[in-house]
C-alpha cells in the first residue's frame, strides 16, 4: 500500500505540474492546497522538496510573493545538500525571480548566477536559457540595457542549442521590450510580433497577454492610439480569464498612459489607482508601485495640483533608488524639473533637468533623452538660447531613431519657440515639416495644433506685412514734384474708399504697381489681401486656373478643391497687371465676375459670391487693342470706372534728381554729394525708355561693381549715360553693339577694382589673360 500511495502521490506532483506548464495557476494551487489539507507523507525528502517548489512556483505566478518565497527557500534547504543540480537550478531560479518581483535585485542576481552554475554542470541548455533571459530581464528593470542585451544574446545561443521553440519566443518578447524603452520603435513591433504570432500558435495565453500589452505600448510610443487600445482589451481579457495581477496592473498603467494623451485625466487616475492598489497588495516597495505613483505625479502636474505631484514623484524616486532602477530615476527628475519649473523655483528646477540628463546619458538611452530634451524646450527657467539647443538636440535624436511622431512634436515645438521670438518666417517651416510627419501619421490632434499655430503665424505675418504696406504705400511717399503726377494723385484720392473699378494706363516702369497698391492700403479694403497677378507672365492653359480655382476632379491631377486668386481676394483688392495681354477667353469670365460678383471654379457649376475692387493696368494702348479685336470694349467700360493715364519719365524730368537720392538713400548712401546740381546733367540728357524701373536697376548694378559709396557712382552712371545716349541718337550694327558693351563693361570692373585687372578679371569671370588683351585692343589703359 505505501508504494502505491507513492505512486499516486507522484502522479499528483506530475498533474501539478502539468497544470503549471500549462499556466493554470488557479488549479494548480488547488491541488496543493488539497494536498496540505491531507497532509500526506513523502516517500523522500526530495520528493519533498518539489511539492514545496511546485507550491512556490504556483504562488509566485498568482503574485503571492512572500507565501512563494517562503515555499522555496523550504524548497532549496531540502535540495542544497543533494546532487539533485536540476532541482537545485530550478529552484534558485524561482529565488531569483521571487528576488526580483519583491525589489530585492542583489539577492535577486546571486540566485540567478547561482542556478546558471547548475545548470551549467548537467550542460542543461535550456535551463541556462532561462536563468540567461531572467538575468537579463533584471538588468532591463535595473536600465542597464547594454547588459541585458548581453545576456538575451547568451540566451538566444543557448536556445538554439536546446531547440526549444517556446523559450527563443519568450526571448524575442524581451528584446522587443527593451528596443521600446530604447526608442527602437520598428525593431521593437518586428521582435513582438513575432513572439506574439508564436504565443499563438502554442495557445499560450498568458504570454500571449503580455504580448498584447507589449505590442500596444510599441503603438501607443507610435501614437496609433486605436490599435494600441485594440491591443490592451485583447490582453485584459486573457489576463482576467488567468487571473494574473501583475498584468493586469501593467495593463492599467498603458491604459492610464493612453487615458492621458487622450486629454482624459479623470480616466488616467482611475487606471493608476488600480496599479498602486494591486502594487500595493503584491509588491509595496516594487517597480509597480514606483511606476504607479511616476505616472500619477505626471498627471497632478498637468492638472496644476504641485503638491500632490512633488508628493508622488518622491515616493516614487524612494523606490527608483531603492530599486537601483535609472530608468525611473530619470524619468521622475524630469517630472521634479517640470513640477519645480511651474512652481518658479528655478534652481531646484534646473538642478533635476540637470540629474534627468545625466541619467539617461549614463544609461544611453537616446529615446528618453530626447524626451527630456524636448520638455526642457518648454521651461521657463532656462533662456530662450538654451531652450532651442535642447530642441535642436531632441530634433537629432529622434531622427536618429527614427521616431516620426516625437520629431513632428520637435518640430511643432521649435515653431511655437520661434513664434515666440517672432521669428515666424523660420516658425513656418518647421510647422510644414510638422504638419507633413502628422498628415502622414494620421496624427489628429497634433495635426490641429500645428495647423492652428500655422494660421495664427500667417495671420501675424499677414498682419504685420499690412501694417508695413500701409505705412510703406502712401500717397505722401510716392516720390514727385510734377504736377501731372500730383494730380493724378489727388484724383486717387478722392476714390480710394469706392468700390470703382480703377484702369492704370502707361509705359513699362512708370508706377503703375506703386499706384495700384497705395490706392488699396490707404483705401478702407487695407486689412484684406492685395492680390496681384500678371497676365502676360502666366500661359493661357494655367491662367484660368489661377484666377477662378478649381473644383476636386475637375481634370487628372485636381485632387482636392482649390479657390482661385480671385477668391483669395475677397473682401480686398485684385491687381490685373497687363490686363491687355490676356486671352479673350479669359476676358470673357472676368467680365462676367465684374458684372455679377461671382465666380464658378473649373469644373463646379455653383457660383462663388465675392467682394473683390478690380484695379488693371497695361503698358499698351488700349484703344488700339479694342480696335484690333484683341481687347474686348465692355471689358474696358466695366475696368475704367477711373481712367489713370501715368506719364513717362522723360516727361517728369523734374522729378529724376528726387529718384536719385530716394534710391541712393535706400542703399545707406552719405547724400552730401548730391548738392551739387551739375551732376543731373547727364540723367536728364537721357531719354529713359524703361522710366523709373531702368533709373533704379541702373543705380542698383553700378552699386553693386563699387566698393565705395560717394560720388564715383555718379561718375560711372555718367560716362554709362553717354554712351547710351549717343547710342540711341545713331545707329550701329551688332559687332559695333557688342564692342561697345563690352568696352564699358571692362571699364566699369577696372573702376570698381581701382584698376587691378586680376581682381577684375576676377569681377567677369574671365581669364586675367583675356582681359589684358582685350584692354589692350580696345586702347582702354588711359581711359
Amino acid at each position: 500500500m505505501g508504494k502505491d500511495f507513492a505512486t499516486g502521490l507522484q502522479a499528483k506532483l506530475d498533474y501539478i505540474e502539468l497544470l503549471v506548464q500549462e499556466q493554470n495557476f488557479s488549479q494548480a494551487l488547488a491541488e496543493v492546497k488539497e494536498q496540505q489539507t491531507l497532509k500526506v507523507s513523502f516517500a523522500s525528502q526530495l520528493e519533498k522538496g518539489r511539492f514545496l517548489y511546485l507550491s512556490a512556483l504556483t504562488l509566485y505566478h498568482l503574485g503571492r510573493y512572500s507565501e512563494a518565497l517562503a515555499e522555496a527557500k523550504a524548497g532549496y534547504d531540502i535540495f542544497r545538500f543533494s546532487s539533485d543540480n536540476k532541482s537545485i537550478g530550478e529552484v534558485q531560479h524561482l529565488l531569483g525571480s521571487i528576488y526580483q518581483a519583491q525589489g530585492d535585485f542583489s539577492k535577486a542576481e546571486t540566485e540567478l548566477r547561482d542556478a546558471t552554475a547548475a545548470f551549467r554542470r548537467i550542460e542543461d541548455q535550456l535551463g541556462m536559457a532561462n536563468c540567461f533571459n531572467k538575468l537579463a530581464n533584471l538588468y532591463f528593470v535595473k536600465s542597464d540595457y547594454h547588459q541585458a542585451i548581453d545576456y538575451l544574446k547568451k540566451a538566444l545561443v543557448a536556445t538554439q542549442a536546446s531547440g526549444d521553440v517556446k523559450t527563443k519566443s519568450r526571448i524575442l518578447g524581451n528584446l522587443g521590450r527593451i528596443y521600446t524603452l530604447v526608442g527602437e520603435i520598428h525593431k521593437a513591433e518586428e521582435n513582438l510580433k513575432l513572439n506574439l504570432e508564436a504565443n499563438l500558435k502554442f495557445n499560450d495565453e498568458i504570454n500571449t497577454s503580455r504580448a498584447y500589452l507589449a505590442l500596444g505600448y510599441v503603438y501607443l510610443q507610435k501614437r496609433d492610439l486605436s490599435v494600441a487600445e485594440s491591443y490592451f482589451e485583447k490582453a485584459r481579457n486573457l489576463i482576467e480569464k488567468n487571473n494574473l495581477p501583475r498584468e493586469l496592473a501593467i495593463y492599467h498603467e498603458y491604459s492610464g498612459e493612453l487615458a492621458f494623451i487622450k486629454g482624459e485625466f479623470l480616466e488616467a487616475e482611475v487606471h493608476y489607482q488600480k496599479v498602486l492598489e494591486i502594487a500595493e497588495k503584491i509588491s509595496p516597495k516594487g517597480d509597480l508601485f514606483n511606476q504607479g505613483q511616476r505616472l500619477l505625479a505626471e498627471l497632478k502636474l498637468v492638472q496644476g495640483e504641485y503638491s500632490r505631484a512633488l508628493k508622488a514623484a518622491s515616493s516614487s524616486l524612494e523606490v527608483s533608488l531603492q530599486l537601483e532602477d535609472q530608468l525611473e530615476q530619470g524619468a521622475v527628475y524630469r517630472i521634479k524639473a517640470q513640477i519645480y519649473d511651474a512652481l518658479r523655483e528655478e534652481a531646484k528646477a534646473k538642478k533635476f533637468l540637470s540629474g534627468a540628463l545625466e541619467t539617461f546619458k549614463e544609461i544611453k538611452n537616446n529615446f528618453e533623452l530626447g524626451k527630456t530634451y524636448l520638455m526642457a524646450g518648454e521651461l521657463k527657467c532656462i533662456d530662450n538660447f538654451a531652450r532651442l539647443k535642447f530642441l535642436s538636440k531632441a530634433e537629432d535624436l529622434f531622427g536618429e531613431l527614427k521616431l516620426n511622431y516625437f520629431l513632428g512634436s520637435t518640430y511643432l515645438k521649435l515653431a511655437t519657440h520661434l513664434y515666440q521670438q517672432q521669428e515666424e518666417s523660420k516658425a513656418l517651416l518647421f510647422l510644414q515639416e510638422a504638419e507633413k510627419i502628422f498628415q502622414e501619421g494620421k496624427y489628429e490632434s497634433d495635426l490641429k495644433a500645428a495647423l492652428y499655430l500655422k494660421n495664427q503665424i500667417e495671420r501675424k505675418i499677414s498682419q504685420d506685412k499690412t501694417k508695413k504696406a500701409i505705412q510703406k504705400y502712401t500717397f505722401e511717399n510716392i516720390v514727385t514734384s510734377n504736377p501731372k503726377i500730383k494730380e493724378i494723385l489727388e484724383i486717387t484720392k478722392q476714390f480710394k474708399d469706392t468700390d470703382l473699378s480703377i484702369l492704370l494706363e502707361g509705359e513699362t516702369g512708370v508706377g503703375k504697381d506703386l499706384v495700384a497698391q497705395t490706392i488699396h492700403y490707404q483705401g478702407k479694403r487695407a486689412s484684406h489681401k492685395f492680390v496681384a497677378v500678371n497676365c502676360a507672365a502666366i500661359p493661357e492653359t494655367l491662367l484660368e486656373n489661377q484666377l477662378f480655382g478649381y473644383q476636386k476632379g475637375a481634370y487628372t491631377g485636381a485632387d482636392k478643391d482649390k479657390p482661385g486668386l480671385i477668391e483669395l481676394a475677397d473682401g480686398g483688392t485684385f491687381y490685373l497687371d497687363e490686363i491687355a495681354e490676356s486671352p479673350l477667353s479669359i476676358q470673357v469670365k472676368l467680365l462676367r465676375v465684374l458684372e455679377t460678383k461671382e465666380v464658378y471654379r473649373l469644373g463646379d457649376n455653383e457660383p462663388r459670391k465675392v467682394d473683390v475692387r478690380f484695379i488693371a493696368s497695361t503698358n499698351r494702348e488700349i484703344s488700339q487693342a479694342i480696335a484690333q479685336g484683341k481687347f474686348r470694349e465692355d471689358l474696358y467700360y466695366r475696368l475704367s470706372g477711373l481712367n489713370l493715364k501715368l506719364p513717362p519719365l522723360r516727361e517728369r524730368k523734374e522729378d529724376i534728381p528726387l529718384l536719385i537720392a530716394y534710391f541712393l538713400e535706400e542703399a545707406g548712401l552719405d547724400l552730401g554729394f548730391l548738392e551739387n546740381k551739375d551732376i543731373y546733367q547727364g540723367f536728364l540728357e537721357y531719354d529713359w525708355p524703361g522710366n523709373i524701373r531702368e533709373l533704379e536697376n541702373e543705380i542698383k548694378k553700378t552699386l553693386v561693381l563699387i566698393d565705395w559709396k560717394d560720388d564715383k557712382v555718379f561718375n560711372i552712371l555718367q560716362e554709362k549715360l553717354k554712351n547710351l545716349t549717343k547710342k540711341n541718337s545713331k545707329a550701329v550694327s551688332l559687332a559695333e553693339k557688342v564692342e561697345e558693351f563690352e568696352k564699358n563693361l571692362i571699364l566699369e570692373a577696372l573702376r570698381a577694382t581701382a584698376g587691378v585687372k586680376s581682381r577684375a578679371a576676377r569681377l567677369l569671370n574671365i581669364p586675367e589673360s583675356t582681359l589684358r588683351h582685350k584692354v589692350e585692343a580696345y586702347q582702354l589703359e588711359e581711359e
